[in-house]
């Protein structure tokens, strides 16, 4: 089981296993063809399909978040009382007026609420990103959140990172505002 003189010093040649096996492995199982593993090398290699990136972040993360609003959903529209439902039925109101003019308005502030909450979501992503592009391709998907955290622990820089992450919180206040702003217009509580 002793390794011969030869062998232990290539190993030490090479930096280990680890290098070694980073080394002679292929570059496409080592990182993503949008990630900046040498992205010059990478670039002048193969086109890459730059316009899939977006679309691919939008779906996980519908994927993952579509049970909650539809859950926020379900209870807005098990909370409505069947009694204007009832009325507007004996009236004569077909489907679409009970659904314009009853279940659309008694739902707004539980659509309003999940909205918000999703719109809150949206600019916190950080975890997708990192996972599947790291900011790439060339900085499409570094979004401010994934930029503060480059700032703060990549570069060491915590001052200038905590000054972004209070420009964003100030961003996110102004447009939570005037989201309640423009939609509790049409929003009628009981």
């Amino acid at each position: 089981l002793r390794r011969s003189p030869r062998a232990a010093s290539g190993a030490r040649r090479r930096g280990g296993s680890a290098s070694y096996l980073r080394e002679s492995a292929p570059r496409d199982l080592l990182c993503h063809p949008w990630s900046d593993c040498n992205a010059t090398e990478n670039m002048k290699s193969k086109p890459y399909p730059f316009y899939l990136v977006i679309p691919a972040l939008v779906l996980v993360d519908t994927w993952q978040w579509t049970p909650m609003v539809a859950l926020i959903c379900l209870a807005g529209l098990s909370s409505l009382p069947l009694e204007p439902f009832e009325a507007a039925m004996i009236d004569g109101a077909n489907t679409w007026q009970r659904f314009w003019r009853l279940t659309l308005p008694m739902v707004w502030p539980t659509l309003l609420v999940a909205v918000l909450f999703r719109f809150i979501d949206l600019l916190k992503v950080i975890e997708h990103i990192y996972v599947m592009t790291r900011g790439g391709p060339d900085n499409a998907t570094a979004l401010l959140l994934y930029y503060i955290y480059e700032i703060g622990f990549r570069f060491w820089d915590s001052a200038y990172a905590a000054a972004l992450t209070l420009v964003l919180l100030a961003i996110l206040g102004l447009l939570a505002l005037a989201q309640f702003w423009f939609l509790e217009r049409r929003v009628h509580y009981q």
